[in-house]
């Protein structure tokens, strides 16, 4: 089997984009340094698994790790400012990662707002997205129905 066959299948691009997901926590849980290098290079190398919405969703990832040095040397008003930038980048993009860990990451910073408010946009979009379907599915012309009346 190889790599092309494998991200081909469905179950192959979700292995894909999970591993790209490990990858990018761990080395953001890890390094102390952005990520956005990183993720520029995985947008440009492999934009089916790592997108824009993905590189927005790591940056908001970014600004919780500044929000949590600046609350380390007590400077509370620097850390609500990334806090409240990040909830906000994550608002665009709900559901473009790991949703547990984001709030995880709000809970220990005291981010409570963003607990309720991320969780309940990517509901909001995952609703939308299986509305979108289900209209889609109901629109098209059943072309076993269709009948010739000439």
């Amino acid at each position: 089997l190889t790599l092309k066959k494998l991200v081909s299948t469905t179950h192959g691009a979700r292995l894909a984009g999970a591993l790209i997901e490990a990858m990018m926590s761990h080395i953001m849980s890890h390094a102390r340094h952005s990520a956005e290098e990183l993720a520029a290079e995985l947008q440009k190398g492999c934009p089916d698994f790592f997108g824009a919405d993905s590189r927005t969703f790591y940056h908001a990832r970014d600004l919780l790790q500044l929000a949590r040095d600046a609350r380390a040397r007590k400077e509370n008003v620097l850390r609500d400012q990334y806090v409240n930038d990040a909830i906000a980048l994550f608002m665009k993009v709900p559901t473009s990662g790991d949703l547990s860990a984001v709030c995880a990451e709000l809970v220990d910073l005291r981010a409570f707002h963003g607990v309720t408010a991320v969780p309940l946009a990517a509901a909001a979009a995952l609703e939308a997205r299986a509305e979108e379907a289900r209209f889609t599915m109901h629109s098209q012309p059943n072309v076993d129905m269709v009948v010739s009346l000439s």
